[in-house]
């Protein structure tokens, strides 16, 4: 996709292609790092999962994206979701949801080299 195409998109759009790939990096990282059990991999990975550790994550990293990224970011965190989890403070859902936003933008955008640093960041921060 294009930078224009994606401008039309929403950030919740953006954020739901960003949990798959967030999710699928968290995986392999995990079976990568520590191969165990399903059960014990699932249990880890719920962990990055969390929208408060993903909040905490992304107050770390926000003096590092570049304007184009804190953009998209702020697409997904000002978006107006029905549902919020009950573990999680909208605020912090909020900042979760920018984040897979961010993830969604880089991805779609082929920014690979981005992406890849963004999410070992994240991986960092979340061990």
């Amino acid at each position: 996709m294009t930078k224009q195409d994606l401008a039309m998109r929403s950030g919740l759009e953006l954020a739901f292609i960003g949990d798959a790939v967030y999710e699928l990096f968290i995986r392999e990282k995990l079976v990568e790092k520590s191969p165990s059990t399903v059960g014990v991999l699932q249990k880890n990975a719920s962990a990055f999962a969390r929208a408060t550790k993903q909040a905490e994550i992304v107050k770390a990293l926000l003096p590092s994206f570049t304007a184009e990224e804190e953009d998209a970011f702020k697409r997904g965190r000002n978006a107006k979701s029905k549902s919020i989890p009950k573990n999680a403070s909208p605020a912090d859902y909020a900042a979760a949801t920018g984040l897979e936003s961010l993830i969604g933008y880089l991805h779609l955008t082929n920014s690979r080299e981005r992406l890849q640093y963004i999410l070992e960041e994240v991986y960092k921060y979340g061990v």
